[in-house]
């Protein structure tokens, strides 16, 4: 708490669709707690979202849009609707994207290796800040691979870097 009660930002929540209120009531909640200053908007549009926070004097490059992750299981187009959304967003708006990545394999075998695909191709389409575990085994090796082959890591400095002793 004490970070968060340091902080003298204003924040705002966009909320984009019914799966992300619930979350978006909590961390209004939690944010009051923090007497940090916040604001709401409940839009099905990014653009909207990025105006109003620009209004309220929140650069655009302080935005980090969550494009949900529903389950593959109970919807085998969940992961591409997500990547699709993640694209335009951040092609679109500039935006910085993040995503909730162990979603996609939520009730799937070998959890691990489904996440590890997933975040290379969100990092391929835009993705920058994924919530995972840090511990899978081979994930630090495939985010540097995507990195590079998405063209954010020049000339693969990064990636060499894994295999210099």
């Amino acid at each position: 708490m004490r970070v968060w009660s340091k902080l003298k930002n204003r924040i705002v929540v966009g909320i984009t669709g019914a799966s992300g209120v619930i979350l978006g009531i909590k961390l209004l909640k939690f944010l009051k707690k923090t007497g940090i200053e916040t604001h709401l908007i409940i839009t099905g549009v990014a653009k909207k979202i990025i105006e109003r926070a620009e209004s309220l004097g929140i650069k655009r490059e302080n935005l980090v849009f969550d494009c949900l992750v529903m389950t593959a299981s109970t919807d085998t187009n969940s992961g591409k609707i997500t990547l699709e959304t993640m694209r335009k967003v951040v092609g679109e708006f500039g935006v910085s994207t993040t995503l909730g990545a162990s979603n996609i394999s939520f009730g799937m075998p070998d959890r691990d290796l489904l996440n590890i695909h997933f975040l290379t191709m969100g990092i391929i389409n835009g993705l920058c800040a994924p919530i995972t575990d840090p511990l899978i085994e081979g994930l630090p090796k495939a985010l540097k691979a995507a990195d590079f082959l998405a063209g954010r890591d020049s000339y693969g400095m990064n990636f060499i870097s894994m295999y210099r002793k």
